[in-house]
């Protein structure tokens, strides 16, 4: 398969990251009715996708989407609001950054975190559209 620029797809970077855990409680003598229930503060399933692009040698972008899925807070799994004070809601956001290396171990960088400014919870809630700068040496 020949592409029209093959200089642009050398330059771009795609990763993903799919987690679908099975956390049920098997064993409690203490507690037998917490048989079946699933583990608290853990999502149902996670996953993230990231692309980005060099297109210049010092400069790149990246766009990445982020998923969590419906969990639950207490063992008993009683609750079933998420969007709410002590509640852990699902989220799907989309994160936002741009990169400029200046020298080999010096790199600014800004972005944008939940660019659709979506709400959701975990205990209180999460920070809607975050802007950030960042600077490493």
């Amino acid at each position: 398969m020949r592409f029209g620029n093959c200089h642009k797809i050398r330059h771009a970077g795609f990763s993903a990251m799919f987690g679908a855990p099975i956390p049920a409680i098997f064993r409690d003598q203490l507690c037998p009715e917490m048989l079946g229930k699933r583990q608290p503060n853990v999502p149902r399933w996670r996953a993230t996708v990231q692309a980005s692009y060099r297109f210049l040698p010092q400069w790149s972008a990246s766009l990445a989407l982020r998923h969590s899925g419906a969990q639950f807070r207490t063992l008993n799994n009683s609750d079933t609001h998420g969007d709410t004070y002590t509640g852990v809601s699902r989220f799907t956001v989309l994160d936002l950054r741009l990169r400029h290396q200046l020298s080999k171990t010096t790199s600014l960088a800004l972005g944008v975190d939940n660019l659709s400014n979506q709400r959701y919870w975990n205990f209180h809630p999460y920070p809607q559209r975050s802007y950030f700068l960042q600077a490493r040496v």
